[in-house]
């Protein structure tokens, strides 16, 4: 049934270029390295890299050996020779460039085991009941989750294999530990996410719509558009994350959104009698130009997340946004059709999914308004005071379970041996053409300078080890190592470069969260400069660099874009609104409406201590597309309903109207993308369920905002007497 001219020509094109879209699902790639939440044209990733190029070393694998029950290790039998070797097996793998390991330790602790307590050995615990093997991993894609996965189970199997003693285990940890956690919280959320999802909304749909062909079609739609979204994704070559997993619960809830105003519409006309081809006309003409504009401004909101530090969630933004436009073309498409096939049956009365109780009282609210406006106050001056104290914070390494090995060798690292959190220097030493000079040619005051600085470094009560030291760092050792560099088995051999002439400094910690790696090498950058300002030293110190320092930059940069692109989005949108509304008032309204949802939850996660951290902040950035919906309906109906009639305009007539025709609608739409979202508290991966967590809540303050305060507001004298001047004027 062809409701406009060309409207067959349009959906056969439309799916001709979705059919084409969708082939590109074949070409998206997935990219399982921590490295995929960087820029790669970030000065500071780009620094890491050529640091891991200089010292030619890559991701690291650690091996952490324990004993079930906290004994010794070395009360296994025949520990020693099982572990020489397991090294030598792991010695022979291809991807593995080096390795280091306990022997040496166990060699000459091995009687004094139980007579001392030692703490924070590097290698070896005090007890003997834990041990580490560092392996140094060269992956030929260090990408792929399948290659990840294959040695980190290879190597698990390996060691397992190697002792004959079941009380002897091991964890994975390390940079290639930390990815392996990241694969399987995407496994776990991919066995959850999409299954649990559909059979939620098809549930909740059937109920609300009772009807269960227009919940299977309002749910095609969104699975539609989200093949379509990612088919665009993979053509333009973008890579996915396990963030990015959580991104077709977004666009499939809001496909739902999206459908659900017209099918409201559409079963209230045919309960009100008329004909199917009449109601569906008149449900698409009523709501064209409030869903147009709701679709566009939130697709507009998740193009934002364009300025977000980060890739993953810069694809988010971009994948969510092609998924909602999709989602429009075949909502006044594809959608009509299905709508149409429905069938729904007339009624003498009228359709209304929620019950009574749901439905706010426009009379009680405008009876309420100053006990509305009181409570307005109150919570938007406990929100101020609670943004005030927010603070923004992060830690990696607390983005999994505590179940999880990964965070269990993370504790044990922390406890046991020299930390988790390690921090490299870059060490070089200059003529006075400001051009390096060789390690072995240095004066003897550019080394005194260098030992000073260490042994000041040495003094930190947060350091547990700097390697390598004093004892190791002088001239006779490195012009020994400069003559045997290409035989040598010297502990300097990733610490010292005699090409470029550069030392590394490791700097090893317990695990921190991003404030205090950030405060730790701002502290030691600044106590470098003082010294060299002080002592006009020739000796040259990097910035800090590794994969921590790397993730507290990005959830600190990543807050401060999402903060400014939350108050652009608003600002742009609250403008254009008012444009096409034609009235500065309703255009400060979708201002403050939309801006008091988000200023409250995160007042409250303020007010509780909390912090601001990489999944929380990512909401900020496109949760502003998604409340916008309902307010743009809610004002577009309302100046519809106030100039509908030329007896009965008031802005009370017209909000009782909203009451009626367009409060179910928001409210249904709001809960069903609430219950698409509450999918992500079930995630393992914390980012997701913070994600999950404060769009609920921003959603759900919204919806409050929305159905309580935006009525009350357009009901005072402010829009009253606008009204009436109007009415008086014609």
């Amino acid at each position: 049934m062809p409701l406009y001219p060309g409207f067959n020509k349009a959906i056969l094109g439309l799916m001709i270029a979705l059919f084409i879209a969708v082939l590109g699902v074949a070409h998206l790639k997935t990219n399982a390295s921590y490295l995929a939440y960087f820029d790669p044209q970030d000065p500071l990733v780009q620094q890491h890299l050529q640091q891991q190029n200089t010292f030619d070393t890559h991701d690291s694998l650690v091996l952490l050996l324990y004993s079930k029950d906290k004994t010794p290790l070395t009360n296994s039998k025949h520990f020693y020779q099982n572990s020489k070797a397991l090294i030598s097996q792991l010695k022979v793998l291809a991807q593995i460039k080096s390795v280091q390991d306990y022997l040496s330790q166990l060699r000459w602790r091995h009687n004094i085991f139980t007579q001392h307590k030692i703490k924070k050995i590097q290698l070896l615990s005090g007890d003997a009941s834990l041990a580490l093997i560092l392996l140094d991993v060269q992956l030929a894609d260090n990408k792929s989750a399948l290659q990840i996965q294959a040695l980190n189970k290879k190597v698990q199997k390996i060691t397992r294999s190697a002792f004959s003693d079941k009380n002897i285990d091991v964890y994975l940890s390390g940079a290639l530990g930390l990815n392996n956690a990241y694969i399987e919280t995407v496994r776990h959320d991919i066995k959850v996410f999409i299954p649990f999802l559909i059979l939620c909304m098809f549930t909740a749909l059937s109920w609300v719509l009772k009807s269960v062909k227009l919940a299977v079609a309002m749910l095609s739609i969104g699975l539609l558009a989200t093949l379509g979204s990612f088919g665009i994704i993979g053509w333009l070559g973008y890579t996915l994350a396990s963030i990015n997993v959580f991104t077709p619960v977004m666009i499939i809830g809001l496909s739902i959104v999206t459908n659900m105003h017209n099918s409201i519409a559409y079963l209230q006309k045919i309960a009100s009698g008329q004909s199917r081809a009449q109601a569906l006309r008149n449900s698409f003409k009523e709501n064209l130009t409030p869903l147009t504009m709701s679709c566009l401004t939130t697709a507009l909101g998740f193009l934002f997340l364009l300025n977000s530090p980060s890739p993953p969630i810069v694809v988010t933004g971009l994948s969510s946004a092609l998924g909602i436009v999709i989602s429009l073309l075949l909502s006044l498409t594809l959608f009509q059709l299905m709508l149409f096939a429905t069938a729904a049956k007339q009624s003498k009365s009228a359709f209304n999914p929620l019950p009574v109780w749901l439905n706010p009282n426009i009379n009680f609210l405008s009876r309420s308004f100053k006990k509305i406006a009181l409570l307005t106050i109150g919570l938007l001056t406990l929100a101020i005071f609670g943004i005030s104290q927010l603070r923004i914070d992060d830690n990696v390494y607390e983005y999994f379970p505590e179940d999880y090995d990964f965070r269990k060798s993370v504790a044990l690292l922390d406890k046991s041996f020299n930390g988790t959190v390690n921090i490299d220097y870059q060490v070089s030493a200059t003529n006075s053409e400001n051009n390096n000079i060789p390690l072995a040619q240095w004066s003897d005051k550019q080394w005194q300078h260098l030992h000073s600085f260490i042994a000041t470094l040495e003094k930190m009560p947060q350091l547990n080890s700097l390697f390598p030291g004093s004892h190791l760092l002088n001239s006779e050792n490195i012009k020994r190592f400069y003559k045997q560099q290409n035989t040598s088995k010297s502990p300097l051999l990733a610490y010292v470069n005699t090409v470029h002439h550069y030392i590394r400094l490791q700097l090893r910690f317990d695990t921190m969260s991003a404030r205090q790696v950030l405060a730790l090498d701002s502290f030691i950058g600044s106590q470098w400069s003082d010294f060299s300002n002080k002592n006009s030293s020739s000796v040259r110190i990097s910035k800090g660099t590794s994969p921590d320092i790397l993730f507290a930059n990005v959830s600190y940069n990543n807050a401060h874009n999402m903060f400014s692109s939350l108050l652009l989005a608003l600002t742009l949108i609250s403008a254009i609104t008012g444009l096409l509304l034609r009235s500065w008032k309703l255009c400060a309204l979708v201002f403050v409406c939309n801006f008091f949802p988000i200023i409250l939850a995160y007042g409250l996660l303020g007010v509780s201590g909390g912090y601001l951290t990489l999944g929380s902040t990512v909401v900020i950035g496109m949760i502003i597309g998604i409340i916008v919906d309902d307010t743009l309906h809610l004002l577009f109906k309302f100046k519809k309903f106030q100039h509908s009639s030329q007896v009965k305009n008031t802005p009370f007539d017209a909000l009782q109207k909203l009451q009626q025709r367009v409060f179910p609608a928001v409210i249904i739409s709001s809960f069903i993308i609430i219950l698409a979202l509450s999918i992500g508290l079930v995630s393992d991966f914390k980012p997701t369920f913070e994600i999950s967590f404060f769009s609920i809540s921003v959603i759900f303050v919204a919806l409050l905002t929305d159905i309580i305060l935006l009525p009350t507001l357009l009901n005072t004298p402010w829009f009253s007497a606008q009204a009436n001047s109007k009415k008086v004027h014609r």
